[in-house]
């Protein structure tokens, strides 16, 4: 073999090296939380990314597998198996802070991307943080702890873009989301959901429960219809109330 024959084969190696890692490459998972949490880099909305191997990665890891699964789950089951897997993490205020923090980010660079299925995530992804924020853990399974907590998810059932924009704005430590607020607050008006009809309207017109304050009507004839359901619950929130 001449020298131009033995520089082709070294050339053709080495392309055929190159084909192999694109390919290794593209087998290997996104990771998707990590570029949405950097998506507004060098600004990440005050939440800092822990580095690979750490109990938070593996957390975030997860929970980006349990939101990207087909079926679809609900916030509460996906963070009730990150709470049966990351224990380390629920049971650490650091860690969780982290935790919400990256989520946080993830949210408002949705929003700030300006696609409206990207928004419908971020209103998703409130829950969890609710749930990060409020955590309490019985035999009813994951749920929140304070009224506070309680008032801020049946907002986010009901919500429009607008509310979802003032809850990531009240927890980044940047400014980043104000120009997006003062825009929703112009073209969308403050709105609640019927607990019972699920019909969205003004929240000034919505009848708040006088035990609970928390489930919300539009009638008394919703209220009524819904007592039987809500009468499970209705004492349970109203002891969260006092304690809050």
């Amino acid at each position: 073999m001449n020298h131009t024959q033995q520089e082709m084969s070294t050339k053709k190696k080495a392309k055929g090296k190159a084909r192999k890692a694109k390919g290794a490459a593209k087998k290997e998972p996104r990771v998707w939380w990590e570029e949405w949490a950097k998506y507004s880099d060098p600004c990440l909305h005050g939440c800092v990314l822990p580095s690979k191997g750490h109990p938070v990665y593996e957390f975030m890891d997860d929970w980006q597998k349990l939101t990207q699964t087909k079926e679809g789950m609900q916030p509460f089951p996906i963070m009730e198996m990150t709470l049966q897997k990351h224990r380390e993490v629920w049971d650490n205020e650091e860690m969780k802070k982290m935790a919400r923090d990256i989520i946080v980010s993830i949210g408002t660079n949705l929003i700030l991307s300006g696609k409206q299925q990207h928004v419908h995530n971020a209103g998703c992804n409130c829950h969890c943080i609710i749930l990060l924020e409020n955590y309490r853990y019985d035999d009813n399974g994951l749920g929140v702890a304070t009224h506070r907590g309680a008032a801020e998810m049946r907002d986010i059932n009901g919500g429009v873009e607008r509310d979802y924009i003032k809850f990531y704005l009240k927890r980044v430590s940047c400014s980043c989301l104000k120009k997006e607020y003062s825009k929703a607050k112009k073209t969308q008006s403050k709105e609640g959901c019927c607990s019972y009809c699920r019909q969205k309207q003004a929240w000034n017109t919505l009848m708040v429960c006088n035990q609970c304050k928390i489930e919300q009507y539009c009638s008394r004839a919703c209220q009524k219809a819904h007592w039987p359901i809500h009468k499970k619950t209705c004492h349970i929130t109203t002891v969260i109330n006092h304690l809050s």
